[in-house]
């Protein structure tokens, strides 16, 4: 990529446990041939991260969907990777359509016709007045919008994996919505906000607040991985920039 990068801390499956699988790097708009079986592979010490090297002739392997642009948030780069642990629970929750006569039905009617930084407001503040808030217990696990509202509760990925399905039923599109799993500093805990691209800049929805955060603004996050559709980053930051300096911690866990 001709720069040099700190990659970011990446997500444990659970709070004590660690990823016994790697994470494959992928340029953005990389095809399949990307990361062939036999390609050969450089690992980041103390990363958990694997970069696959192309194979220098793939013209016959099909091209897949272009990936969007990542989410550049709170200081980090967005780095495209193939995979990740949490894979399967973002794309259980993520599969689940949104019911058409469920509790919001009144509010997404409000909501149509308005402009996406209206449309951004309204949701971000619905859902946290209307979605009660507790952590998973026994296990993590990533609720779709029917399913956490049917128990009229959820933790931090819920409340945003609500929020995108909220906001793509109003016409945004899947690839200018990012859940993003963070690394809360001051509180030495993981989080899950909302990234949505409105124009040329992103607005970051939080479960904490109805405030719409920057994505440019210092709130004590280090993103960690995101999702959009059927592709996920990692985060790293620059070589000298203050996101990833000596604050960061290699241990990541599950968001709450």
């Amino acid at each position: 990529m001709g720069r040099s990068f700190v990659i970011a801390a990446l997500l444990l499956a659970g709070p004590s446990r660690a990823i016994a699988e790697p994470i494959d790097v992928v340029p953005d708009g990389a095809s399949p041939c990307a990361r062939p079986a036999d390609a050969a592979s450089v690992s980041l010490p103390g990363s958990g991260l694997v970069i696959a090297l192309p194979r220098d002739n793939c013209a016959e392997t099909p091209q897949p969907p272009a990936r969007p642009r990542g989410p550049d948030i709170f200081g980090s780069v967005a780095l495209a990777i193939s995979s990740t642990p949490l894979d399967k629970r973002w794309q259980a929750a993520r599969g689940e359509q949104l019911l058409a006569e469920g509790p919001w039905a009144t509010m997404l009617q409000s909501a149509a016709g308005r402009d996406r930084s209206a449309q951004i407001r309204l949701v971000n503040g619905w859902v946290n007045s209307h979605l009660g808030f507790a952590d998973d217990v026994d296990r993590d696990e990533w609720a779709s919008a029917t399913r956490a509202f049917a128990r009229g509760r959820g933790d931090c990925e819920d409340f945003a994996i609500a929020k995108l399905q909220l906001l793509e039923s109003l016409g945004v599109a899947g690839d200018d919505l990012y859940l993003v799993i963070v690394r809360d500093e001051p509180r030495g805990a993981d989080h899950a906000v909302l990234a949505v691209r409105d124009g040329a800049s992103l607005a970051v929805l939080d479960s904490r607040s109805d405030r719409i955060l920057g994505s440019d603004e210092d709130a004590g996050y280090r993103p960690i991985l995101s999702y959009s559709t059927s592709f996920a980053w990692t985060h790293g930051y620059a070589s000298g920039a203050a996101g990833g300096g000596s604050r960061r911690d290699n241990r990541v866990a599950t968001p709450h």
